[in-house]
């Protein structure tokens, strides 16, 4: 039953809807909303601008006492002192801390450490130190034979 009454409704709610939007309707729509009221653009400068004098009123002014001043002064003040003092303590909390370079590490404390870490200890550092120094040479010897050259181009 009352599955039918909702299929009733919705036929009503159909035939409606195309009732109201008939090519007849739809033009007679937008005939009566597009269309301006006689006269209306004529003087429409003139009655503008009178309503802006007549509605014209002196702008208000914010006066705060002399006390709310003083507390906007203060406030903004703290902050500036606060903001100031915080990134003085950051640079001085990075001067605190020593600068140590390495040969004034005693090699016992380097050797103490090197054994705790074993990853670091496995590490066969002679051969390390050994094919980096090959690698300088190389290179060495490379920026020689093109400085050499140079010298020779710019001789000639």
């Amino acid at each position: 039953m009352e599955n039918t009454s909702v299929q009733n409704n919705l036929i009503e709610d159909k035939e409606l809807v195309e009732q109201l939007l008939t090519k007849e309707a739809l033009a007679s729509l937008e005939n009566n909303n597009m269309s301006v009221p006689a006269h209306y653009f004529e003087n429409f400068e003139s009655r503008v601008l009178n309503n802006i004098h007549a509605s014209n009123q002196p702008a208000r002014i914010f006066k705060l006492a002399k006390w709310s001043q003083l507390a906007i002064a203060a406030s903004f003040l703290t902050i500036i002192i606060s903001s100031y003092l915080f990134f003085q303590s950051g640079k001085n909390n990075q001067q605190d801390q020593p600068i140590v370079s390495l040969h004034e590490i005693p090699s016992a404390e380097i050797d103490a450490y090197v054994n705790s870490n074993e990853w670091v200890a496995e590490i066969d550092w002679q051969e390390e130190i050994n094919v980096e120094s090959a690698h300088l040479e190389k290179l060495n010897n490379h920026l020689l034979k093109d400085s050499n050259n140079s010298q020779y181009h710019n001789n000639n």
